[in-house]
């Protein structure tokens, strides 16, 4: 009889253990590699609800390929998550010649100079768009999508391989503006550009943002309107370095002594950090339903700059053109938009205080 109760209870908490590991929250990263995305990825990576399937990079974000696919390896595997896979995609959009500031460009590819033993793993060989397609067809239920950079990986996978829509359960996706102003011209490095309105991670791959907003995937979209509420302050650098006891959090912690002319600049914010965190607590942003438009518009007239030495056929073999630099890339309130549920604010307390929590392994 007590043999019987023992056996019982083993499988009670068999079947609990096995109920906690099916609530996990299925994930897969798409990241350019900025700054605030090694934040983001250690959000997702630390987080006791979250089971990352893989990690994929733009190569034609704010890092290089090459040294983002493997500090994105490096990331990972300082997290209770180690080894899952991480590849890279192509190093141009889809279309046109837009680019990051090559200083930022420096800063992502190199972690600010701040030191981080590699891993001895290596990123996977594949492209990022095949690797995508394969974690979500070896997917066992939905999986949640996170992109914190430029579209272009997700949207030529879903481009190559329509029938993962299916298994992608919700995309949440840091980009745009919807009244909040752009974030193109900075001071400095972008003082020649002439959008007003858009934002970096949708002005480099328009066509793939677009591709994204109308796959009738459900989306929510994580615009400046939301994360201008979550600033990073000089007080919130001290409550994270404070708290950091994990190896993620203690090396973002040499991050923000390293960026700190960023943060006393006032234009630093959570961008990818808390679009991670709306993937499992939507109750982070108010949210509405609104139809969106990305523009897409072409001309001969450039921000002055020389054209990078991108390939001159774009995705679909189609000469690779030069976009409109005054309204591409904007995302605009439109009666022939796709319906996507945005993030018009954020509630800062509660996002930063499970930030911390979260990334320190702390209930």
């Amino acid at each position: 009889m007590h043999l019987i109760r023992m056996l019982s209870l083993c499988l009670f908490c068999l079947g609990n253990l096995s109920q906690g590991a099916e609530a996990k929250t299925p994930v897969i990263i798409d990241t350019d590699m900025a700054i605030d995305d090694w934040l983001a990825m250690f959000y997702l990576l630390h987080h006791p609800s979250s089971r990352v399937l893989g990690v994929t990079v733009t190569g034609a974000g704010e890092a290089h390929c090459q040294p983002g696919a493997q500090h994105a390896v490096d990331l990972v595997d300082l997290t209770p998550q180690k080894g899952i896979p991480v590849a890279c995609g192509p190093g141009e959009p889809m279309d046109g010649f837009h680019q990051f500031p090559a200083p930022w460009r420096e800063g992502a590819d190199t972690f600010y100079g701040v030191p981080l033993k590699a891993s001895s793993r290596k990123p996977d060989p594949r492209s990022a768009p095949d690797v995508l397609i394969d974690l979500l067809e070896r997917a066992d239920a939905p999986v949640s999508l996170v992109i914190l950079g430029n579209a272009t990986n997700v949207a030529l996978a879903l481009g190559k391989a329509p029938q993962i829509k299916k298994k992608i359960e919700r995309i949440a996706f840091m980009g745009g503006s919807i009244w909040a102003g752009g974030n193109i011209i900075v001071p400095n490095f972008t003082d020649k550009h002439k959008n007003k309105t858009a934002e970096w991670n949708i002005l480099i791959d328009p066509i793939a943002a677009r591709i994204v907003l109308e796959s009738g995937i459900p989306v929510t979209l994580v615009p400046l309107d939301g994360t201008n509420h979550v600033k990073v302050t000089p007080a919130d650098a001290s409550a994270m370095k404070a708290a950091a006891r994990t190896d993620g959090a203690r090396f973002f912690s040499q991050i923000l002594d390293k960026t700190k002319w960023f943060i006393d600049s006032g234009e630093y914010y959570f961008w990818d950090a808390l679009t991670a965190a709306v993937i499992l607590h939507p109750e982070f942003c108010t949210l509405k339903d609104l139809p969106l438009e990305v523009i897409v518009a072409y001309s001969e007239k450039t921000n002055g700059d020389p054209l990078p030495a991108f390939g001159k056929q774009r995705w679909d073999g189609k000469e690779r053109r030069n976009f409109d630099p005054y309204f591409t890339g904007q995302t605009i309130l439109s009666d022939r938009g796709a319906m996507t549920r945005v993030c018009v604010a954020a509630d800062a307390k509660a996002f930063k205080k499970d930030l911390i929590h979260t990334i320190n392994l702390r209930p």
